[in-house]
């Protein structure tokens, strides 16, 4: 989505710098008409240059602005995260070696537990809708897994837990039925 979201906000930006391109180049072009043709042919080339610099330039700064400053931290604390921004482009879809506290994680997601501790934690849902069971030795496609991460006091929104039957029953006895922990 914020792919999708960043190539529309360059084409929107490439069409307001364009538009203001044309304008001020209006606006030149009603001054430099006196000049002779050659001059004019110069002007234009030097113009026209400046202009694929300004775009290159607008574009590797947008490029910068989406990368996230978090996704290689290994302790992040009281933040709004989404689950997927913790995972670099083009890497496996295991989440490693993070420390979690006080954020709110959204999804979403499904999560595979592999050797992770999540502790005074509040889940969106209840018991019986956040697990889902899966067959052992199962590939699975599509889940992140979380290999030696400690969440604290966390917040999970749109996340569920995939595992196997003994995996669930052993997450199950962490949840506090009565207030959805």
């Amino acid at each position: 989505m914020r792919d999708w979201l960043n190539r529309r906000i360059e084409g929107l930006l490439d069409n307001a710098i364009f538009g203001a391109i044309v304008a001020g180049g209006a606006i030149v072009w009603s001054i430099l008409s006196k000049l002779p043709a050659p001059v004019i042919f110069v002007i234009g080339l030097a113009v026209f240059a400046l202009i694929l610099l300004i775009l290159r330039i607008t574009r590797d700064i947008l490029s910068k602005k989406s990368a996230h400053a978090y996704i290689a931290d290994t302790y992040i604390k009281g933040r709004i995260i989404y689950l997927l921004d913790l995972l670099a482009p083009g890497a496996k879809p295991i989440i490693s070696n993070r420390t979690i506290e006080d954020c709110e994680v959204r999804g979403p997601a499904m999560v595979i537990l592999m050797g992770s501790t999540i502790a005074n934690s509040v889940w969106d849902g209840d018991k019986n809708s956040l697990f889902v069971e899966i067959a052992a030795k199962r590939m699975i496609l599509g889940a992140i897994g979380l290999q030696g991460c400690v969440f604290r006091r966390c917040r999970f929104k749109a996340i569920g837990i995939l595992g196997t039957k003994e995996q669930i029953k052993i997450a199950k006895k962490g949840f506090d039925i009565s207030t959805g922990h």
